[in-house]
């Protein structure tokens, strides 16, 4: 048996940052902390948060007079407004990458823009970002790109949720091209995500089974799982180690090959865990 694990493994570079801040910050407070909403997709490690006293609240009663820290998924301005009118201290824990997508909504939504945001409209990041264009659409598919009805005389600006399907983005892009001549594309999906899809796929295709690890709430997580799946029957999409069940082992051998691919917000504990179940043989050791 051998396990293909991915190079780009665990939290991004924008996780770890946020993570390496709030626990500075709790080392220098003890008094509780609030994020606004989860820092990162992932329950563990909200878990894990919790038990230093580190809560998740998105009511602004909760946080009155409270240290707050924003989310890596960002937040609409006027809720960061609020938010900075009544909590005692503020950390901003905005990913930069998500922050470069807020600045451009902003530059050409003053310019008169109608802004397309690919993505989740149900994902915190994108209602962020939505908060800072002033005429926007958020769509999340090919079909809905086809049946998107465009001024021709409006001058577009299409940007991206930073963790969205990259092949996605390019089909979108093509079918908007032949609605408009008044078109700029700005590619905001992460450059991590991309490595990681390009590295999922690889993956796929050069092993026997594939073990996806990540929360199921995490974007960036499912894109991965999607892409996986269309390449490799053989996923498996876990949170964490207990969910790989006796019928996953029964089919593994000798000249096996497993990839492990992770989400952006799967900690690294997790990961370990899962690879020492396998070596195990499924035991919990």
């Amino acid at each position: 048996m051998k396990i293909k694990l991915a190079k780009n493994i665990s939290f991004c570079l924008g996780v770890r940052i946020a993570e390496k801040k709030i626990l500075e910050l709790r080392d220098k407070i003890t008094d509780d902390i609030y994020i606004f909403g989860e820092l990162i997709h992932n329950k563990i490690f909200n878990n894990y948060l919790k038990e230093k006293r580190i809560f998740i609240s998105e009511n602004l009663e909760d946080i009155r007079n409270k240290t707050v820290v924003i989310r890596t998924h960002g937040i609409a301005p006027e809720i960061e407004k609020n938010i900075k009118e009544n909590a005692r201290e503020v950390l901003n824990l905005t990913c930069s990458k998500v922050k470069a997508v807020h600045k451009i909504v902003e530059e050409y939504s003053k310019k008169g823009y109608f802004i397309i945001i690919t993505g989740d409209p149900d994902h915190p990041e994108v209602k962020g970002i939505r908060g800072y264009a002033d005429n926007c659409v958020v769509i999340a598919s090919v079909e809905e790109a086809m049946t998107l009805n465009i001024n021709p005389k409006d001058c577009i600006l299409v940007v991206s949720q930073t963790t969205f399907n990259l092949n996605t983005f390019t089909d979108i892009i093509d079918i908007i091209k032949r609605k408009t001549d008044n078109l700029v594309v700005k590619n905001t999906i992460c450059d991590a995500t991309s490595n990681r899809q390009k590295e999922a796929r690889e993956i796929a295709e050069n092993s026997d089974f594939v073990i996806i690890i990540g929360d199921k709430k995490s974007s960036n997580t499912k894109k991965l799982y999607e892409i996986v799946k269309n390449i490799n029957n053989n996923v498996f999409y876990i949170e964490k180690a207990d969910e790989l069940k006796s019928n996953f082992f029964d089919n593994i051998n000798d000249n096996s090959v497993i990839g492990i691919v992770s989400g952006a917000s799967t900690p690294m504990f997790v990961i370990n865990k899962v690879i020492e179940k396998i070596k195990n043989g499924g035991k919990d050791e």
